[in-house]
């Protein structure tokens, strides 16, 4: 899909790129191994890919005040084609809310704290 997902080493660095380090969100046996290959956690991940959104608008306001017009332009390009992948994608009519999607199509209805 073009969504940026969680990666690291380990399944572990995986699950604690998102900042919620002891969050229930990947805690169902068997959901997070099925879906860890390669480095990466294989599950587009709302709240990843909301903040890559947000630090792209906050860089292209940063390449703005230091004059460089192409790579805020460039970087603004980039936040709005990810928050068109979050709206054509993550969005689930059914729960009413973004929520995380696996590779295989279906939604991780996983309701949490975070």
């Amino acid at each position: 899909l073009g969504i940026t997902c969680l990666g690291g080493w380990t399944l572990r660095n995986a699950r604690d790129e998102s900042g919620l380090d002891n969050s229930p969100m990947y805690d169902i046996p068997g959901h997070a191994t099925k879906f860890f290959r390669e480095g990466k956690m294989q599950q587009y991940d709302v709240g990843m890919a909301s903040m890559v959104a947000v630090d792209l608008d906050s860089l292209s306001q940063l390449a703005t005040a230091l004059g460089r017009t192409r790579e805020a332009n460039l970087l603004s390009k980039r936040a709005k084609a990810m928050r068109e992948l979050i709206e054509s994608h993550l969005w689930d009519p059914q729960s009413g809310a973004y929520v995380n999607r696996q590779p295989d199509g279906g939604f991780h209805r996983r309701i949490s704290p975070t």
